[in-house]
């Protein structure tokens, strides 16, 4: 559920196969006509919406404040300079005279899963994920507000394979890495270990309509937190 999947629909859009976080710092995850991830612009309602040091993207929405988004992979106009890569505009959701909204849970409990060669029975999956948006009008055709919320937890075995046996280059007696490990100082456990990943979004925005000019307000709060160190 990353609003930016929205850009693989259009032509010439692929992932960047650099990785996105890591060992490597983060870039856009998005390649247009192969072009680098790094050079991408990404707008929120006409704003930057990037990491200036390495072409990342700053803030993260729930797809249920996206209202529409713009790709441009090509032939741009004044009004997009300083980039080389591709261009992406979201448009944000705002309220309307008629209330309206979206409600949704979604569970996979995991039990029902097969059991994968590298994990193997007995390894836990838990995932759920809900969120809520709604507009409506505070003063009729003056004011209205916009606002989503939308929760994100798995939980889950990792399974960390450490050598219990490794023979030194050119012989020498076997030495037990965890062993070795834990005498040194470093708390190292293998096997199937507890793994959380959590992410919380919450998005407010209010519309006033002033004869012919609008003013919007927006305010968008992200946390994500992910203890399986790889993806990040």
């Amino acid at each position: 559920r990353d609003f930016l999947d929205f850009t693989l629909l259009a032509p010439g859009v692929v992932r960047a196969n650099a990785p996105e976080n890591g060992g490597a710092a983060a870039n856009s995850g998005l390649s247009f006509l192969g072009g680098n991830p790094r050079q991408n612009n990404v707008m929120v309602d006409g704003l930057d919406n990037n990491d200036l040091s390495v072409g990342s993207v700053r803030r993260t929405f729930s797809q249920e404040v996206v209202q529409e988004f713009r790709v441009v992979t090509a032939g741009f106009s004044a009004e997009y300079g300083r980039f080389t890569g591709g261009v992406v505009n979201l448009v944000t959701r705002g309220g309307t005279n008629v209330p309206q909204g979206t409600l949704f849970w979604s569970l996979r409990p995991g039990g029902d899963f097969a059991a994968s060669p590298a994990e193997g029975p007995g390894t836990a999956f838990r995932q759920t994920q809900a969120g809520l948006a709604f507009g409506l009008p505070l003063v009729k055709d003056r004011l209205f507000v916009f606002v989503g919320v939308e929760r994100f937890q798995k939980d889950e075995d990792k399974i960390v394979a450490i050598p219990r046996a490794y023979t030194p280059p050119g012989g020498g007696a076997p030495v037990d890495v965890l062993e070795a490990f834990r005498v040194a100082g470093f708390a190292v456990e293998d096997g199937a270990l507890p793994s959380a990943e959590t992410a919380s979004f919450a998005f407010l925005r209010l519309d006033w309509l002033a004869g012919p000019h609008q003013v919007i307000l927006r305010a968008n709060h992200a946390r994500e937190d992910n203890q399986d160190q790889l993806p990040w």
